[in-house]
């Protein structure tokens, strides 16, 4: 029998950024370990993931208006069907359903410390057998909310660096002068990603004498009062690249220095697990979130408290300008710590530990990954739980209490 594992995420798996990037990396690990994969997550519109995702794992799609029953339905029929030897969700309401009847062994991961993806993990806890946190931040969080303490256990997120983009001439992946330190900076005109703190180093630096040293790559979108202020630094390298696929903006990262990140608000950034799998330093915040789990002060870079950041940053640049066998050692040290615990080995070699001890220490007949039956009578199953506006399915009160963490269910007879 083929060893097939159930993977639910609440994005496109390789989509964008964030949780379905995470997931599409835990898919093609487990692809790569010989697993199957049947992968339950909504639709996109995007051909690309589409066409990657459905090279390396069976894709049943489904939507925010979609039926909890019916997708129930087919849920337990393919579970009947291939037998999973296991269930990872990241995120999605209807896989939690299952999981209440799945007779097999369960991981629910968190990937963000707040919002009612937080809370729907602490809601999978009493069906699954490990809650997965992506960071020791999280994961002391976790243990504070769950009354089963001992199933939280450390998974980070993983990445898997595109073998082609490894191998590619670097001098062609990213337009540049040779001898500038090159600095990258990911998040468009978004607050929380830190534009006002992008716009502030730029500034300095442009006023600096270190501008003749530098070369700045910004990806994302950006709006029309950032560029504005961006054009005016006249006096630096500054090149829009908007957005780019992922295989594009990877080769980008292979041929860049710094990475520049100061965001207030993560789980555990896969922007930064990237870069450092391409070999780059980071100069992070260091906000709510994981940060601290990848960038270690003077090994790979820089993570402090956002209000040191601008000039720290500033002074770290100037440094590595004037040693550059110190920005090499940090480049190095980045991947280091990428290979030693973000890489797509360890999340299999961990995954199959967890595995194997659930297997071994449970006598119960739930870990005999037996057929289920569809429930009857009255149960109460959970909605998707972060409807879009435009949705036939969306109203402004669910959507108010979802925000505030309020997981949508409802009753139903069957």
């Amino acid at each position: 029998m083929k060893r097939t594992i159930f993977v639910g995420s609440s994005s496109f798996p390789g989509s964008a950024t964030g949780i379905s990037q995470s997931v599409y990396a835990q898919i093609l690990a487990l692809h790569q370990a010989g697993y199957e994969i049947l992968c339950f997550c909504p639709s996109t519109k995007k051909e690309g993931p589409i066409n990657q995702l459905k090279a390396i794992a069976t894709v049943h799609c489904h939507g925010p208006s979609s039926d909890p029953r019916t997708e129930l339905f087919l849920m337990i029929k393919e579970y009947n069907k291939v037998r999973p030897k296991l269930i990872i969700n990241n995120d999605n309401p209807y896989v939690s359903n299952l999981m209440v009847y799945a007779d097999c062994p369960k991981i629910s991961f968190c990937h963000m410390n707040k919002s009612n993806i937080y809370k729907l993990v602490v809601n999978d806890s009493s069906v699954c057998d490990v809650v997965g946190a992506i960071s020791h931040f999280m994961m002391g969080d976790l243990k504070k909310k769950i009354a089963s303490k001992e199933k939280v256990s450390l998974f980070p997120n993983i990445f898997v660096p595109p073998f082609d983009a490894l191998n590619c001439e670097h001098k062609e992946s990213i337009v540049g002068e040779p001898g500038k330190v090159k600095l990258v900076y990911a998040g468009g005109s978004n607050l929380n990603k830190g534009i006002s703190y992008i716009k502030s180093l730029l500034a300095k630096l442009n006023d600096s004498s270190l501008k003749e040293s530098v070369e700045v790559h910004l990806f994302g979108q950006y709006n029309d009062k950032d560029r504005s202020f961006i054009a005016q630094l006249s006096s630096l390298s500054i090149v829009f690249h908007g957005f780019v696929s992922s295989f594009d903006f990877y080769k980008a990262l292979i041929a860049s220095d710094i990475l520049l990140f100061p965001s207030l608000n993560e789980g555990l950034p896969m922007t930064i697990i990237e870069a450092m799998s391409a070999k780059m330093a980071v100069l992070s915040i260091d906000g709510v979130g994981g940060v601290s789990d990848l960038v270690l002060n003077g090994f790979n870079g820089l993570c402090v408290d956002e209000g040191d950041w601008i000039e720290l940053s500033l002074a770290y640049i100037g440094m590595v300008i004037n040693a550059p066998s110190k920005l090499n050692r940090l480049k190095e040290n980045s991947f280091l710590i990428f290979d030693s615990n973000f890489s797509s080995g360890n999340f299999v070699r961990n995954l199959e530990n967890v595995f194997s001890l659930t297997m071994r220490h449970s006598t119960e007949s739930k870990m005999n990954i037996d057929c289920i039956s569809f429930p009857r009578g009255k149960v109460r199953l959970l909605s998707w739980h972060r409807i879009p506006r435009g949705s036939e399915n969306y109203n402004f009160l669910v959507g108010l209490r979802q925000r505030l963490g309020m997981l949508a269910s409802r009753v139903y007879g069957l």
